[in-house]
């Protein structure tokens, strides 16, 4: 896998949720033996759409900056989720991982999302 782009932020208030973006090619060298791993759901949808189901807040501008407006990231076609939001843990722990594959991009995109319910 290729780094391709990252961005992040933190409400430091903890007004706001928080984010890291990273993104992922697979290399060059290595595309054709690369496959998504078969516990990931596939299905081709918008990003945004996949975000409301999951009630998540995922800002496809933010993910845009971070892959500097070429790479995409509205769109997905195969995806995982990784729930953390346990309204038991403190504010600081709880977090989400979402990673999703655009298959026109070749890229997979992984947004981490620090969730603060309750404030």
């Amino acid at each position: 896998m290729h780094v391709s782009g990252s961005s992040s932020w933190t409400d430091p208030l903890k007004y706001k949720d928080g984010y890291e973006i990273m993104l992922f090619s697979p290399s060059p060298e290595h595309e054709q033996d690369w496959t998504l791993p078969a516990s990931w759901v596939r299905e081709s949808l918008p990003v945004e759409e996949l975000a409301e189901r999951l009630q998540i807040r995922l800002d496809p501008e933010d993910v845009w900056q971070a892959g500097y407006s070429s790479m995409g990231g509205d769109h997905c076609d195969a995806w995982f989720f990784l729930d953390c939001r346990d309204p038991e843990l403190p504010f600081e722990e709880r977090e989400y991982y979402l990673g999703y594959w655009d298959e026109s991009r070749k890229m997979i995109y992984v947004y981490h999302g620090h969730h603060l319910w309750g404030i």
